[in-house]
């Protein structure tokens, strides 16, 4: 108490109590200050785990293209070399599902008839809803025509 030896009681009592009202001050900017480090570093954990995510997928769905391109030139060659399409391919290509639907249809040109082929090919890999499902669609046409 010697720094306010030179004060009267009453108005020690008063910058005392002033004192006791900024003490919690400190707490609560550290306690601030903590939870918006906090908030920081999940969001950065959360950017980090989609920038390392994102290329899988893309692998993914690149492999799934493929799997639907291979569907298609495998019911395309069953429709030509055998004259005819079934309705339903079912195929299974390193994990993935491809099911190639394919119709014919039948024109004559020039006195010359043969076979249009419309094929579709889906190829999926996981189920619906899971973080790891790729699928893909593609199609195709293939003939017959001299």
């Amino acid at each position: 108490m010697a720094l306010h030896s030179g004060l009267s009681i009453p108005a020690r009592r008063s910058l005392l109590a002033a004192r006791r009202s900024e003490q919690g001050v400190a707490l609560v900017a550290a306690l601030f200050l903590l939870v918006a480090l906090a908030a920081l570093a999940i969001y950065m954990v959360t950017i980090s785990g989609v920038q390392q995510f994102t290329p899988v997928q893309s692998v993914g769905a690149t492999q799934a293209w493929y799997a639907a391109r291979s569907g298609l030139e495998a019911g395309a060659y069953q429709a030509v070399e055998s004259g005819s399409c079934p309705a339903t391919i079912n195929l299974n290509l390193d994990g993935f599902t491809v099911t190639v639907t394919c119709s014919e249809t039948t024109h004559t040109e020039r006195g010359q008839t043969f076979q249009v082929y419309a094929l579709e090919a889906f190829a999926e890999r996981g189920s619906l809803g899971e973080a790891a499902h790729v699928a893909r669609r593609a199609t195709a046409t293939a003939t017959t025509a001299p």
